[in-house]
């Protein structure tokens, strides 16, 4: 499997300090998630996946559109929470809003629920889960999949074998792009937080 790992763009969450489960991106935000349908749709990837969050969503959706594909809606791919319990929209409105989702039967119709995870350390756990079945239903695939800051990093530190995730902190601007490679038993690291698009679009970074 090739892993084509997104974080999503600037959202109004980003840029506020009230707890917002699931906002919408900026003005800036849809820059970047352009930014990245470019540089994405360039690799080519076989899927497209994200979280049932709309600022996952909204920034694939530009990429999906540009490729043709749709987005395969992971609900265990939420961004790591420890707040409220939070009651998703229907997914009948939100395949209104994002006519390219597919979304599974995990996801419940009358209202989605993305529940808080009880601490980091399980958080951790939960993306160790997410990498392996990744890994086992994308077999031989280019994924581009479209996630968040923190979830992101733990997804990398259990890709790169860290034991824990407080001793290294992995920068990532909304919009980077990291690149890992899995052949066999051998892991190739391409690239972290890569925001050469955006530099090369003239789009702040964020």
């Amino acid at each position: 499997m090739e892993l084509i790992l997104v974080r999503h763009g600037q959202s109004e969450g980003n840029i506020s300090t009230v707890d917002m489960p699931d906002p919408p991106l900026t003005a800036l935000g849809r820059q970047q998630a352009l930014s990245v349908s470019r540089a994405v749709a360039a690799l080519q990837p076989d899927v497209l996946a994200a979280s049932p969050l709309h600022r996952a969503l909204q920034t694939a959706t530009p990429t999906a559109r540009q490729l043709g594909l749709p987005i395969e809606v992971w609900k265990n791919a939420c961004e790591v929470r420890t707040g409220p319990h939070y009651v998703g929209p229907s997914i009948e409105a939100m395949c209104v809003s994002f006519p390219e989702a597919v979304f599974g039967e995990d996801m419940e119709a009358e209202g989605w629920q993305y529940t808080s995870d009880p601490d980091l350390y399980e958080a951790r756990r939960r993306a160790d889960r997410l990498l392996l079945a990744l890994q086992e239903r994308y077999s031989g695939k280019r994924l581009a999949i479209f996630l968040h800051g923190t979830l992101n990093q733990m997804l990398l530190q259990s890709i790169l074998g860290m034991p824990t995730f407080e001793k290294i902190q992995i920068h990532q601007p909304n919009g980077c792009i990291h690149r890992i490679f899995f052949r066999e038993n051998q892991l190739f690291v391409h690239s972290i937080a890569d925001i050469t698009h955006l530099i090369q679009d003239g789009i702040t970074l964020s």
